[in-house]
Protein backbone atom coordinates (compact mmCIF):
# COMPACT_ATOMS: atom_id res chain seq x y z
CA UNK A 1 0.00 0.00 0.00
CA UNK A 2 1.30 3.43 -0.97
CA UNK A 3 0.48 6.69 0.21
CA UNK A 4 2.00 10.17 -1.28
CA UNK A 5 2.65 13.19 0.66
CA UNK A 6 2.92 16.31 -0.68
CA UNK A 7 6.68 18.32 -0.34
CA UNK A 8 6.19 21.76 -2.16
CA UNK A 9 6.70 23.99 -5.50
CA UNK A 10 10.07 24.45 -7.11
CA UNK A 11 11.08 28.19 -7.04
CA UNK A 12 13.87 27.58 -9.55
CA UNK A 13 15.48 25.28 -12.16
CA UNK A 14 18.20 23.53 -10.02
CA UNK A 15 19.38 19.79 -9.41
CA UNK A 16 19.30 17.52 -6.59
CA UNK A 17 22.12 16.73 -4.83
CA UNK A 18 21.26 15.05 -1.88
CA UNK A 19 18.39 13.74 0.41
CA UNK A 20 17.83 12.67 3.77
CA UNK A 21 14.40 11.01 5.85
CA UNK A 22 14.28 11.82 9.83
CA UNK A 23 11.78 9.41 11.38
CA UNK A 24 11.28 8.86 15.02
CA UNK A 25 10.76 5.20 15.11
CA UNK A 26 13.84 2.30 14.02
CA UNK A 27 12.35 -0.31 11.42
CA UNK A 28 13.28 -4.08 12.08
CA UNK A 29 13.23 -7.52 10.77
CA UNK A 30 12.66 -6.14 7.39
CA UNK A 31 12.97 -8.69 4.37
CA UNK A 32 11.80 -8.53 0.64
CA UNK A 33 8.11 -9.26 1.67
CA UNK A 34 8.20 -7.23 4.49
CA UNK A 35 9.69 -3.62 4.14
CA UNK A 36 9.22 0.22 3.47
CA UNK A 37 10.18 1.87 0.40
CA UNK A 38 10.93 5.83 0.42
CA UNK A 39 10.91 7.82 -2.72
CA UNK A 40 10.84 11.12 -3.54
CA UNK A 41 9.12 11.77 -6.05
CA UNK A 42 8.87 15.27 -8.86
CA UNK A 43 5.30 15.74 -10.60
CA UNK A 44 4.11 12.36 -8.88
CA UNK A 45 5.56 10.52 -11.56
CA UNK A 46 9.86 10.45 -11.75
CA UNK A 47 11.23 8.80 -9.31
CA UNK A 48 14.70 11.27 -7.92
CA UNK A 49 15.54 9.38 -5.07
CA UNK A 50 14.70 5.85 -2.97
CA UNK A 51 15.49 3.72 -0.71
CA UNK A 52 13.87 0.51 0.71
CA UNK A 53 14.40 -0.84 4.61
CA UNK A 54 14.95 -4.65 3.41
CA UNK A 55 18.41 -3.15 2.23
CA UNK A 56 19.09 -0.85 5.35
CA UNK A 57 16.95 -0.76 8.19
CA UNK A 58 15.61 2.74 9.75
CA UNK A 59 16.95 3.84 12.78
CA UNK A 60 15.17 6.38 15.06
CA UNK A 61 15.78 10.24 14.65
CA UNK A 62 18.99 9.78 12.08
CA UNK A 63 19.18 10.82 9.22
CA UNK A 64 18.03 7.85 6.62
CA UNK A 65 19.86 9.11 3.20
CA UNK A 66 18.02 7.95 0.01
CA UNK A 67 19.78 6.97 -2.83
CA UNK A 68 19.41 9.50 -5.86
CA UNK A 69 18.29 8.50 -9.61
CA UNK A 70 21.45 7.56 -11.70
CA UNK A 71 19.56 9.48 -14.56
CA UNK A 72 20.60 12.82 -14.41
CA UNK A 73 17.26 14.01 -16.40
CA UNK A 74 15.51 12.52 -12.93
CA UNK A 75 17.05 15.08 -11.16
CA UNK A 76 16.71 18.13 -12.95
CA UNK A 77 14.37 20.18 -11.76
CA UNK A 78 12.07 23.17 -13.10
CA UNK A 79 10.08 25.92 -11.37
CA UNK A 80 6.77 24.56 -10.56
CA UNK A 81 7.82 21.21 -10.52
CA UNK A 82 6.14 19.52 -7.46
CA UNK A 83 7.83 17.69 -5.10
CA UNK A 84 6.16 14.59 -3.12
CA UNK A 85 7.19 11.69 -0.69
CA UNK A 86 5.65 8.23 -1.38
CA UNK A 87 6.01 5.87 1.01
CA UNK A 88 5.24 2.12 0.45
CA UNK A 89 4.34 -0.70 2.71
CA UNK A 90 4.79 -4.29 1.64
CA UNK A 91 3.83 -6.81 3.93
CA UNK A 92 4.11 -5.99 7.48
CA UNK A 93 7.21 -4.06 8.09
CA UNK A 94 7.30 -2.25 11.41
CA UNK A 95 4.42 -0.35 12.17
CA UNK A 96 5.19 3.33 11.14
CA UNK A 97 1.44 4.70 11.02
CA UNK A 98 2.06 7.08 14.62
CA UNK A 99 5.93 7.94 13.55
CA UNK A 100 6.80 11.58 12.84
CA UNK A 101 8.30 11.84 9.68
CA UNK A 102 10.49 14.56 8.46
CA UNK A 103 13.18 15.28 5.75
CA UNK A 104 15.34 17.35 4.18
CA UNK A 105 16.87 17.83 0.25
CA UNK A 106 19.22 19.74 -1.12
CA UNK A 107 19.32 21.06 -4.82
CA UNK A 108 21.86 23.45 -6.73
CA UNK A 109 20.71 26.33 -8.87
CA UNK A 110 21.17 25.99 -12.65
CA UNK A 111 22.02 29.45 -13.44
CA UNK A 112 21.13 30.20 -17.74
Amino acid sequence: MATTYPIGVIRAASILQDVDLNIDVATSGSTGANNWLFELLKNNTTVMASRQTDAAEVAANTAYPLTLSGTQSNLRVAAGDTLQLRVTRTGSPTDLSTARKSGSYRFTKLFD
